[in-house]
């Protein structure tokens, strides 16, 4: 599977139970190197600022390809799912769901958690 990202969400595998995170986000604070350099601003960005796509006229893509397996889960989830869960114990209670159910735990969990901003979450389950 190849899969390209760019923006504030992220890809994770979760494959044999083990969670994987497929491509970076991007978006601040996690790249705190990004900050405002024209207000000269050197404090932590407390909220998420998109360091690609809009307004950048050269877009970068994070690629990665990994190799599937049966039984295999792919999860797309935008910055209000990334931002908000310990991903690591939730997407571990979706490996035996299917991905309709597994996309709705993941959602109410995220909104458990304060769920701020748009939560957006693909699941794709390799058969």
């Amino acid at each position: 599977m190849a899969i390209g990202q760019v923006g504030d969400g992220a890809a994770f595998l979760l494959q044999d139970r083990q969670l994987a995170r497929l491509t970076p986000t991007d978006a601040l604070p996690a790249e705190p190197q990004r900050w405002d350099q024209t207000t000269g601003d050197s404090s932590p960005w407390t909220g998420n600022r998109i360091s690609q796509v809009l307004g950048h006229r050269v877009v970068v893509p994070h690629v990665k390809t990994q190799k599937i397996r049966r039984g295999d889960l792919i999860v797309l989830g935008t910055d209000g799912l990334v931002g908000k869960i310990d991903t690591g114990s939730v997407f571990s209670s979706i490996a035996d769901a299917d991905p309709h159910a597994a996309c709705q735990i993941l959602v109410d969990a995220s909104n458990a958690a304060g769920g701020l901003d748009n939560i957006g979450v693909v699941v794709i389950k390799f058969t």
